[in-house]
């Protein structure tokens, strides 16, 4: 079928397609990992020139690398350990599940770490795993980032090197604990420098039950702060850690925004009545805050509730211009999606993208006011 037939599609046939092929996929996935098990095992790339079996997915098939790389490292689980191709089948573990998994697995284990994987998420399953292979905490430590720097990586073929304006870290692939390529199979790897853009966002490594490893890059501007904090604190708390300071800070940013959001306080104030108009009240937003958890309420049609936690608004079940109240009781969390989503549905898509509409020319005028210099 075209693109544009399935847009034609009602609803339910459409994702009943989209469940079949869903399906198939998955099953797909599992024969094509014990294929390229048995390839690999066969040196098939070595006999087609290629040194590894990433360079031959890369080169032949043209699979981006960290399609390659997780497929190998999985077809490789999957060698040892049959169960995990059964497990995909069935969309009980993703790819990316099996190459946490990996390195943790045994005769003995397998078995129960796949259940435990069974439909986890990739967070979910670092948890896991730092639940049951716990690691020593990371020692605090600080050191200054180049905004342009090369990452040494092991390379199957030549790349000529490309500037990059992204900040990150120097990694020596000798030393480090981890390769972003899988190993070769029978051949060895050259390695020369190679430029790479590094991720800017932070990301979370957990350690044990209650332990995070975090790594970011802070501006120069941020260092000086957090030294600054530490002396201004030299007379509370002497000597205090780095890590110390930055859970401190948080729990304080933290406090303030549940306040400025939520009107969160440890003396709240009695309510003076029922607002009439679109205000709410700061006890009808502690009400529906502690009630929802702090979570979007909205249920899909599989009883799956959404479980986004960020960009959550305040929605009127019975909406202001059809005579709700700012209560509690006619007050819900939604995230933005879903409160666009249930406005669609009661006032129809046209009337909506009509005001958003509205919204971005408003928002233009005002941009446009501003900029215009003063008569």
């Amino acid at each position: 079928m075209t693109l544009r037939e399935y847009r034609q599609l009602p609803t339910p046939a459409l994702m009943k397609r989209f469940e079949i092929f869903l399906t198939s996929g998955r099953g797909n996935l599992a024969e094509l990992l014990a294929c390229m098990g048995v390839i690999e095992s066969r040196q098939v790339h070595v006999a087609a020139g290629y040194p590894s079996m990433h360079a031959y997915c890369v080169g032949v098939f043209h699979m981006s690398g960290d399609e390659a790389f997780k497929r190998i490292r999985s077809a490789r689980a999957a060698r040892r350990f049959p169960i995990l191709l059964q497990a995909v089948a069935d969309g009980r573990i993703h790819l990316t599940a099996i190459t946490i998994l990996a390195k943790h697995l045994t005769p003995a284990n397998v078995t129960d770490l796949v259940e435990a994987s069974t439909h986890r998420t990739k967070l979910q399953i670092r948890l896991l795993i730092a639940q049951r292979f716990p690691l020593a905490d990371v020692p605090t430590s600080r050191r200054e980032v180049s905004t342009s720097c090369s990452v040494l990586v092991p390379t199957l073929e030549p790349a000529a090197p490309q500037s990059s304006d992204h900040a990150g870290y120097l990694i020596d692939v000798n030393t480090s604990k981890e390769s972003q390529v899988p190993e070769p199979v029978g051949v060895a790897v050259s390695r020369r420098p190679v430029v790479l853009p590094i991720d800017l966002h932070q990301f979370v490594t957990p350690l044990s039950p209650t332990r995070v490893e975090l790594r970011c890059t802070i501006s120069h501007e941020a260092h000086d702060d957090l030294r600054a904090i530490q002396a201004l604190l030299g007379h509370a708390a002497p000597g205090i850690d780095v890590v110390r300071v930055v859970e401190r800070a948080l729990r304080e940013m933290h406090a303030r925004l549940e306040k400025q959001k939520f009107a969160a306080t440890e003396c709240p104030r009695a309510s003076k009545g029922v607002s009439t108009g679109r205000y709410i009240p700061n006890q009808v937003r502690r009400e529906v805050r502690d009630r929802d958890g702090g979570q979007c309420t909205f249920v899909g049609s599989k009883e799956h509730r959404c479980e986004a936690r960020t960009l959550l608004e305040f929605d009127h079940v019975r909406p202001v211009s059809c005579g709700g109240k700012s209560t509690t009781q006619n007050l819900s969390l939604r995230c933005h999606a879903h409160n666009q989503h249930e406005a669609e549905q009661l006032f129809g898509e046209e009337f909506m993208e009509g005001r958003r509409a509205e919204g971005r020319s408003r928002s233009a005028r005002v941009n446009v006011d501003t900029l215009r210099p003063p008569s």
